[in-house]
C-alpha cells in the first residue's frame, strides 16, 4: 500500500509526548522503588508522579488575570469578564506601581 492518498503524503501526527520536553534522570539507589510505590498508591504512572511532585514544589507563575482575581477578591471587588471593574483595578495597580517606583528613586 502506498504512503500517498489523493496526492498528499500520509504522515502521522506526533503524539502529545513527542511534543514535550524530555529529561534523563539519574536516581540514587532505592528511589525508583519509592517513586514507583507512591505512583501506584496514587493511581499514576511514575512519570506523572514525578511531574506532580515537581509541580507542587515549583508551581507555575500566576497569570495577570489570576493575580487580578486574587487582588479583587481581597478588595471585595467582583470582576465580571473584561468590564469596568477590571479596567479600574488594572488602572489603579498601574498607578500604584508608578508611585512605588517614584518613591524608590
Amino acid at each position: 500500500m502506498s504512503d500517498r492518498h489523493y496526492g498528499r503524503s500520509m504522515t502521522k501526527a506526533p503524539a502529545p509526548s513527542d511534543l514535550t520536553d524530555k529529561f534523563m534522570l539519574r536516581m540514587p539507589p532505592g528511589m525508583r522503588d519509592r517513586v514507583a510505590s507512591h505512583a501506584k498508591a496514587n493511581g499514576r504512572s511514575m512519570n506523572a508522579e514525578i511531574v506532580q511532585t515537581i509541580e507542587s514544589h515549583y508551581p507555575p507563575e500566576p497569570s495577570v488575570d489570576e493575580l487580578l482575581e486574587h487582588l479583587a477578591m481581597f478588595a471585595g471587588i467582583e470582576l465580571s469578564g473584561r468590564g469596568e471593574s477590571r479596567v479600574l483595578l488594572m488602572h489603579t495597580l498601574e498607578e500604584l506601581r508608578r508611585k512605588l517606583e517614584t518613591e524608590r528613586s
